[in-house]
């Protein structure tokens, strides 16, 4: 599935909490509830650039930059971010204890959106992100390892339309995510207790179509329906 940390904090807009049952909309996964994360959108300005840096404690880099405007009834936004941090080390020290290492991440992101609205009625989106990061680990709360890192590298691409009619609208979406993950223990610097080498890698794909319409049969009933495919 699509990992959350892949989407910088510098696209989201806002995020709504809705409570209760949404499985109509969002599947059978969202019985008790939804997190919605609304991405921002270009307002109707020409161009406009934008960029933030911050650094602090352990080597904590933090930047972004991005792009986006409007030109009749074509928008279009890109951007980059970038976050970095020598770590901590989260294990216990004591007299018994030697070594002991900072557990430093790195993470670089990408996304660009170009969005289509001819008319009032209908507007189309395409979008695309590409996340990387690495790190460090520790064998546990309170177990140091020195030489025990991860990788995942991620991307995701889809079309997003909505078409507006005077008593229902109809929503579709279609995006693909790909996700890869690995994690080396070459165990030369520190011994995890078990083997000397280790590697573990997982891929994963997946589809998701997503299409439904809410009618307004009066101003006090709405009928919704639709499906998802994963």
């Amino acid at each position: 599935n699509f990992d959350i940390r892949n989407l910088p904090l510098e696209q989201v807009e806002r995020i709504e909490i809705l409570k209760g049952s949404q499985s109509t909309l969002y599947g059978s996964d969202a019985i008790a509830g939804v997190i919605n994360f609304i991405t921002r959108r270009s307002d109707h300005v020409p161009f406009r650039a934008m960029g933030s840096v911050s650094y602090g404690s352990y080597g904590t880099l933090n930047g972004s930059a991005s792009i986006e405007g409007a030109k009749g009834w074509l928008y279009y936004r890109a951007g980059y971010s970038v976050l970095s941090s020598g770590g901590i080390d989260e294990t216990i020290k004591d007299k018994s204890t030697q070594g002991g290492d900072r557990d430093g991440y790195a993470q670089h992101g990408f996304y660009t959106s170009l969005s289509l609205k001819p008319t009032a009625s209908f507007e189309a989106t395409a979008f695309f992100r590409r996340t990387g990061l690495k790190g460090a680990l520790d064998q546990g709360a309170f177990t140091d390892e020195l030489d025990y890192t991860y990788r995942q590298k991620g991307w995701q691409a889809g079309l997003r339309t909505r078409w507006d009619k005077k008593i229902f609208s109809v929503y579709f979406l279609y995006q693909y995510n790909s996700i890869f993950r690995d994690y080396t223990d070459d165990s030369t610097k520190s011994r995890n207790g078990f083997d000397s080498y280790s590697y573990g890698k997982y891929q994963g794909n997946e589809h998701f179509l997503d299409l439904y319409a809410p009618v307004n049969l009066s101003d006090k009933i709405k009928w919704t329906l639709g499906t998802d495919i994963r």
